[in-house]
């Protein structure tokens, strides 16, 4: 039987799908063979799903294992919850079914199964994103061809002795508990994946498969088959051709074949990253002259034990890249490959959005990425901390100006409602071009973080606010001051509340110094813009970064409410209370000293 649900989507993701079926010289088709391509956002969130099932038996029970375990998988997996991995999904389902038809059937050995037995193989192939996946039991198999190269992507569970080799050793509905060999891998353009029972590779060597794969795939690469509608029938075509090829070659059993042609992919999604973090291994350190996927190494810029950052270069084109990778030692733990897998994954979204005018680019490898790591542009230039180090202060004008464009970017980055979490001058490139690009996405909050990147630990206590020390989630308003601590410092090369360690919350008690006392230049509008960004009154900062901008464009045309100075006493009563008690133990003291001293009227 053969089932082909959807055509083809000329899409930016196009899969092009064939499914073929014939019960060739047999009286009876017991092969089940299907593909799914689902329309719009349930292809994005399930993908394309592929299968061939070959009843065991010659009986009755053979056909229906087979249909009953096809069609089932064919409805149920797009049904399973969206953040099920796609081998859980496929998993849950196979298990129910195969309890299903072991209750259903004889529950006998396989070799000894009878036509009133309910057994089935299953071999299904899912293309969702960047990855697929594969799901195998029985003697079916599945194939890719790449790169003019054939492999098989599965084993056939049968008996290893010759004399036993059609004798199965695993098939649905044979054993109470299944067991199903799971695969997975990274889809690239152009591959071609299909499905076959056994009445065709028995009848078709694997160099007779490959001849017609390299056909089709000449095809879809020459100006001809684009000029054609029938292009749509490449698989389709592909599918019977191989099913006759076999039939013609001698095969007297079912023969059954799905093919899956990849002509294009989209961007990868957050799914597709985090799958390649945890499946890909992390470069071992690496440097100057390596070489890796076509990039040499140049130099390791930076090392904070978790992260490593090294300037790679392209040795075709010359080309300078960033290349932020994980440190060996961290490799294995899941969590911080899922938050450098978050930070490219959100470099992509960003700048899909919004372009890379103030973020740090995503670049694409010349080779496929062999390793785990992510690949940005290369900006010469430096950072805003080097400048403060070296305390080289910027004209009042140029900082204004880089307040405003860090406002851009943090407006930008509201309207997706992600939260960096860690702005400071480290954090700030100023780029040869004069473009201030806001770096270092680690910590970033968007929403669509693991729950274990939400929770960490992030940001530097000078930068933060002082609710945040109270378990308040970080949020827009937050990273606005952090920007206005920045824009402080920048100023008058001081932090507001000097060096704030971890919950050292007594610090923000006192009110800053007008950052005019620090750098007379400063303009009366500035300073009163400062200080109500870094106010430990909330309901008295700039809540958005528009509001900021604004302020920032438009400051000296403004006038601003001064940010008020609240009493010590009402601030932090328990400090003025410590210090009358110092004060009037010290007076007591002195007038004992004083008595002691005094000398005696007689």
């Amino acid at each position: 039987m053969v089932t082909s649900m959807n055509a083809p989507q000329h899409n930016q993701y196009d899969i092009l799908i064939g499914c073929y079926s014939i019960a060739g010289k047999r009286d009876r088709n017991e092969d089940f063979a299907a593909v799914r391509q689902p329309q719009g956002s349930l292809l994005a969130e399930k993908g394309v799903l592929a299968l061939v099932a070959d009843g065991v038996s010659s009986g009755i029970g053979g056909f229906e294992a087979a249909k009953t375990t096809g069609g089932v998988l064919m409805h149920d997996f797009y049904d399973t919850a969206a953040t099920w991995e796609v081998s859980v999904s496929l998993d849950r389902i196979l298990q129910a079914q195969n309890a299903w038809l072991y209750a259903r059937g004889t529950g006998a050995n396989v070799a000894d199964a009878t036509s009133g037995s309910f057994a089935t193989t299953l071999t299904a192939i899912n293309l969702r994103g960047h990855f697929f996946t594969v799901a195998h039991v029985g003697d079916t198999r599945a194939y890719l061809y790449r790169k003019q190269k054939l492999d098989r992507l599965t084993r056939d569970h049968v008996h290893s002795i010759k004399d036993l080799s059609n004798v199965l050793t695993r098939a649905m509905g044979v054993d109470e508990h299944l067991l199903v060999d799971y695969a997975q891998g990274m889809i690239e353009v152009g591959d071609i994946y299909i499905i076959i029972s056994d009445g065709v590779y028995k009848a078709l060597k694997d160099k007779d498969l490959a001849a017609f794969l390299s056909n089709t795939s000449t095809a879809l690469n020459t100006n001809t088959a684009n000029e054609h509608d029938h292009i749509n029938q490449l698989a389709d075509d592909l599918a019977a051709q191989i099913c006759q090829k076999a039939l013609d070659n001698g095969s007297n059993d079912n023969i059954s074949a799905t093919v899956l042609i990849v002509r294009s992919l989209g961007e990868q999604d957050l799914r597709d990253t985090l799958q390649h973090a945890r499946l890909a291994s992390v470069p071992n350190l690496l440097k100057t002259g390596d070489q890796i996927d076509g990039l040499t190494v140049l130099n390791k810029v930076a090392d904070n034990g978790f992260n490593l950052l090294y300037q790679v270069e392209n040795a075709a084109t010359g080309q300078k890249y960033a290349l932020k990778t994980l440190s060996p030692k961290v490799a294995s733990q899941m969590d911080e490959r899922e938050a450098l897998a978050h930070e490219i994954w959100l470099g992509h979204r960003i700048e899909g959005v919004f372009g890379a005018e103030h973020f740090p680019h995503i670049a694409h490898s010349p080779l496929p990425a062999s390793t785990f790591y992510g690949l940005f542009d290369w900006h010469e230039g430096q950072s805003l901390e080097k400048l403060i180090d070296k305390k080289q202060l910027l004209p009042v004008k140029q900082t204004v100006k880089l307040g405003i464009s860090l406002c851009k970017t943090l407006s930008a980055m509201s309207r997706l409602r992600v939260t960096h979490r860690d702005i400071k001058p480290a954090n700030l490139h100023l780029g040869d071009d004069g473009m201030l690009r806001l770096i270092d996405w680690g910590s970033a909050l968007s929403g669509f973080e693991r729950g274990t990147l939400g929770a960490r630990a992030a940001g530097t206590p000078s930068y933060m606010p002082a609710e945040l020390w109270q378990n308040v989630t970080p949020d827009h308003a937050s990273d606005v001051y952090a920007a206005c601590v920045t824009l402080y410092e920048l100023a008058t090369g001081h932090l507001p509340y000097g060096i704030v360690e971890p919950y050292q919350t007594g610090v923000f008690a006192r009110t800053p110094k007008a950052p005019s006392r620090l750098r007379p230049e400063i303009p009366k509008w500035l300073d009163q813009l400062l200080l109500k960004g870094v106010s430990t009154d909330q309901s008295a900062r700039f809540t958005t970064a528009e509001e900021l901008m604004i302020a920032l464009e438009n400051g000296d045309r403004m006038s601003f409410i001064p940010v008020s100075t609240t009493p010590l006493l009402m601030r932090d009563r328990m400090t003025v209370l410590k210090v009358l008690l110092a004060l009037s133990v010290f007076i007591n003291f002195m007038l004992i000293c004083t008595m002691l001293v005094m000398p005696k009227i007689s």
